[in-house]
Order: C-alpha cells, then sequence, then structure tokens
C-alpha cells in the first residue's frame, strides 16, 4: 500500500477560542485510511517546508475537553482529498452526557448522506451512565436525491435505501475519535466487538486509545 512521505511547515501548537482551545496533528494518507504519526506537532520540531505536501489534523475543544471538530488538512490548508473510507470534516455535539450526536461535512460545509459509499449525515450514539460503552447508535440519512434519480435509482429504491440505513444498531466505537487526542475528555467509548479493530491502527492512536479505555 503506497504511503505519502510527509514533510512539515510551522503552525502554532495550541490555539485559544474562549475557553476552547485548537490543537494539531501529524497524520500520514494511504490509499484507504489515515493515520496518526504524532500529536500535537510542534514547530521546532519541523524542518524547513519543502515541495512536497503533508497532512494534518486540526482539532477543537470545548471547555469541558471534548472534542467537537476534527478538520483533515493538507499543508495550503485545503481539506485532504475525500474518500468513501476517510472523512475530511467531523462535528461533533453533546447534547447531555450520555449522547453524542456526530456530523459528516463536505468541503463545503454541507451535510449530505452518501448511500454508495454507506456514509450517513449524521449519527446519534447513546453511551451508558459511565460513558464507557456505546449502548446504541442511529443514523441519519438525508441524500442529494436529485443526484440518486438522475444517476437512474427510482424514488422508490432511495426510499428503501434510507429506510435500510436508518435502522438502530451497534457501533464498535464513535467514528472519528481514534484522531481525536480531546476524545471525550480523555475517554474513548467502545462497543463489544471494539477489540477486533485494535489492528487497524497506529501506534501513536493505540497508545492514546489504550490510556483512555484505563480512565
Amino acid at each position: 500500500m503506497k504511503r505519502f512521505f510527509l514533510l512539515f511547515f510551522f503552525l502554532p501548537v495550541v490555539t485559544c477560542f474562549g475557553q476552547g482551545k485548537v490543537i494539531y496533528h501529524e497524520i500520514e494518507l494511504t490509499a484507504s485510511i489515515h493515520q496518526v504519526i504524532q500529536w500535537n506537532i510542534l514547530p521546532k520540531n519541523f524542518p524547513p517546508p519543502g515541495n512536497i505536501p503533508f497532512y494534518y489534523i486540526k482539532e477543537s475543544i470545548d471547555q469541558k475537553g471534548r472534542v467537537t471538530e476534527l478538520k483533515f488538512l493538507d499543508r495550503s490548508g485545503n481539506f485532504a482529498d475525500a474518500t468513501c473510507f476517510e472523512p475530511i470534516w467531523l462535528q461533533y455535539q453533546y447534547p447531555n452526557d450520555t449522547t453524542i450526536i456526530l456530523v459528516y461535512l463536505n468541503e463545503d460545509g454541507k451535510s449530505s448522506c452518501d448511500l454508495e459509499c454507506g456514509i450517513p449525515d449524521q449519527s446519534t450514539y447513546y453511551l451508558s451512565h459511565d460513558q464507557k460503552k456505546i449502548t446504541q447508535v442511529r443514523y441519519r440519512c438525508i441524500p442529494d436525491t436529485a443526484m440518486y434519480t438522475k444517476a437512474g435509482l427510482s424514488r422508490d429504491e432511495i426510499r428503501d435505501s434510507i429506510k435500510e440505513f436508518e435502522e438502530p444498531g451497534l457501533s464498535s466505537q464513535i467514528v472519528g475519535y481514534e484522531y481525536s487526542f480531546a476524545k471525550l475528555n480523555g475517554k474513548f467509548p467502545v462497543g463489544t466487538d471494539f477489540d477486533n479493530r485494535m489492528m487497524l491502527f497506529s501506534n501513536s492512536e493505540k497508545s492514546a486509545i489504550q490510556k483512555a479505555l484505563k480512565k
């Protein structure tokens, strides 16, 4: 699997806004996944920028220590290339202590369900009282109907796909939390089958997840 070599440029390590903050992480892109290589990247660690682009995550954290936004960017500040496998912009909302709402956004800041890739426009995760377990997840799917009918799908086919998509179910993890340093104020809620996914993470991600699971 081909990997892209990374070069660095200068970023502030922490930017404060209100009572929250913004931090940055170096990532590597492969043909199918993103991987965190280094958390909280520091300007003093960077060599001079070169001609080969590199990629990073801009993470926004609220005053309660919870990730609220992840943006996957290149050194020019543009969004990384979007694929069916990986997001480019995620936002997290916390209506109460045991609910997390994840919104998937495109580069224009708009949410839309992708039936072809199997990506909802919104996922709602329900957690146990101690915030360690995911008890249920519900998906919302509001696709661009005109785009799919133009591609040859009937409205009945689109409606059936949405109905199947929105069936409540279980999840092994909160999508995108492996890329967050803050996570849920240091916690990493998981489903019953989460252990089977550990092999998919980078060493940096594994270390942070293992620490969070002990909290």
